[in-house]
């Protein structure tokens, strides 16, 4: 099967460099899946464009650059790399990533069953706190409950593949004929939080086998530099994780139960507390206007 790479770059040409040089190593095995693509999204002002642009051209690998004419998000970035695509199987990387050896042999040897329509690998954290592992430690990766709670704890400690609902968005991957099914991602989510979620769900709702693979391992450095995420910005990023939350449940979980949206409400304020007490930062308190709004999103998206 071919493959498309795709990575979405934005405010780092320095660390985005060094995920393209964790691929050039792998290329003997890249060499399996010839002719293979990488599409790279230069989504930067003019200054970090040409920077960028000189980074693509340091390493001898088939790269197609898509130049954003301004800053588009991510989830507009990597719909325009999809629609770019050439491959039978897109893989996702978030451009602050350092792809590790066997990870497209890993990866690609679960595409042989028809049935499976998206597999994710393992993220090696570098900032992980204790408490975070702890809490992570006894929840199975990649399950949504009914009240809406979704559990990343893509960890590589799990020792074999298993089947989830959702999969990371720094490393995952998708067969572009379920892409042709399910459409693009939602471009309403703006801000860089659970966009990938909510695409992999619709995967799961067509009744494909979305499967997480510990076996296929990248180093995710969270870079504070660039991206969706700095720190300056994590006001605004607050706003959109309870927005972009609110929409995915409302329009992919909601029942019209009014017991699931009680628990959903009351889940979502317990955590946005710790949360808040654990970073000591009050950004993270439940914010009622973003959850309204993505609530009035997914009406316009759905009828109960």
């Amino acid at each position: 099967m071919k493959i498309s790479i795709i990575i979405p770059t934005h405010g780092r040409p320095g660390v985005f460099s060094q995920c393209l040089k964790s691929i050039n190593l792998l290329k003997k095995e890249l060499d399996k899946f010839k002719p293979y693509e990488i599409i790279i999204i230069n989504n930067n002002n003019e200054k970090l464009r040409n920077e960028t642009s000189k980074a693509c051209r340091e390493y001898d690998l088939p790269i197609k650059e898509i130049v954003m004419k301004k800053a588009a998000g991510s989830v507009r970035a990597r719909n325009a790399g999809i629609k770019k695509a050439k491959g039978d199987v897109l893989i996702f990387f978030d451009d602050d990533t350092i792809i590790l050896k066997n990870y497209f042999t890993n990866l690609m040897k679960h595409y042989k069953d028809k049935k499976v329509g998206a597999v994710g690998g393992s993220e090696i954290k570098q900032k992980n706190t204790l408490l975070h592992k702890l809490f992570f430690k006894f929840h199975k990766p990649g399950s949504i409950t009914w009240s809406g709670e979704i559990i990343s704890n893509f960890s590589p400690d799990y020792n074999k593949p298993i089947i989830v609902k959702h999969l990371h968005g720094s490393n995952f991957s998708i067969c572009k004929r379920v892409i042709d099914e399910i459409g693009l991602m939602d471009e309403l989510m703006i801000g860089h939080y659970r966009d990938e979620t909510e695409f992999i769900y619709r995967v799961y709702r067509k009744g494909y086998t979305i499967i997480f693979e510990p076996e296929a391992e990248v180093i995710h450095t969270e870079s504070n530099i660039g991206g969706s995420i700095s720190p300056s910005k994590k006001k605004e990023w607050a706003y959109w994780y309870h927005r972009n939350t609110s929409y995915f449940f409302f329009k992919q979980l909601y029942t019209g139960n009014p017991l699931q949206l009680i628990a959903y409400i009351a889940r979502e304020l317990i955590t946005s507390i710790i949360r808040a007490i654990i970073y000591k930062n009050s950004y993270y308190l439940f914010e009622m206007k973003a959850v309204k709004e993505g609530h009035d999103l997914a009406l316009k998206r759905i009828s109960y």
